[in-house]
């Protein structure tokens, strides 16, 4: 009797790249058009991917609208991340505050704000996934750092969250 041979799948690359081009492509499709106005086929178009492959990862229009934020988001706070801490506090709190700026306030950062707030009223949860991936994540970096300032004696502050 001969062994039976398991069959082993490799990662399909081209998966993964199809996936990852479904972001450019509906944040272009959505900056044109709007949320309302945007559809999936316009999406799959642009990016080559395949309409199972988009609705596997991204379930929805409103989900692919949502990674897209949350990607916008990564970025800003990765920036964050990224900040040398060491320095007087003054600088270093100038430095974050220049960092978050210049990212929220990118061409594509307020053109995607804009989306966001265009199509809130007839899509109430459009908005929702902003806050925690963007200011409020911004905000707890800069509390962490404030708390670790109090606990170095270099600041006196009674609430690093507010």
């Amino acid at each position: 009797m001969a062994a039976s041979r398991k069959r082993v799948r490799r990662p399909d690359h081209r998966a993964g790249q199809r996936h990852d081009a479904f972001l450019p492509a509906g944040a272009e499709v959505f900056l044109e058009l709007g949320f309302a106005d945007a559809t999936l086929d316009e999406v799959i178009r642009r990016s080559g991917g395949s309409r199972a492959t988009l609705y596997g990862r991204f379930g929805s229009k409103e989900g692919l609208f949502a990674a897209i934020i949350a990607a916008k988001c990564s970025q800003i706070v990765a920036a964050l991340d990224a900040m040398p801490i060491p320095g007087p506090v003054e600088q270093v709190l100038k430095s974050f505050a220049t960092i978050y700026m210049r990212q929220l306030m990118s061409p594509e950062g307020i053109a995607l704000y804009r989306v966001v707030i265009g199509e809130t009223a007839p899509f109430p949860g459009l908005g929702a996934p902003v806050f925690p991936a963007g200011p409020q994540a911004g905000a707890t970096r800069l509390a962490a750092y404030l708390r670790l300032q109090i606990a170095a004696k270099v600041l006196d502050l009674p609430d690093p969250d507010t």
